[in-house]
């Protein structure tokens, strides 16, 4: 039987015709870098360290983030 018991959890998105996997993702990715640089106080190392990935890859966040 598959899991069901966390599926009424209140900061799930309604999943009707408009919802998007990929754009929810890629909005939940920014704001949990965002948090982390926050939290970092704007350390692109230290976020990196939190979240386990490389301070590269928050490097080209931002580059790719902010040239939008």
């Amino acid at each position: 039987a598959i899991e069901t018991s966390f599926s009424n959890a209140p900061d799930l998105p309604v999943l009707d015709e408009y919802f998007s996997l990929e754009v929810y993702l890629r909005d939940l990715r920014k704001r949990i870098i965002y948090k982390a640089l926050e939290q970092a106080k704007g350390n692109q190392s230290e976020a990196a360290r939190m979240l386990k990935i490389s301070p590269q890859a928050v490097h080209q966040f931002l580059k790719v983030s902010l040239s939008k």
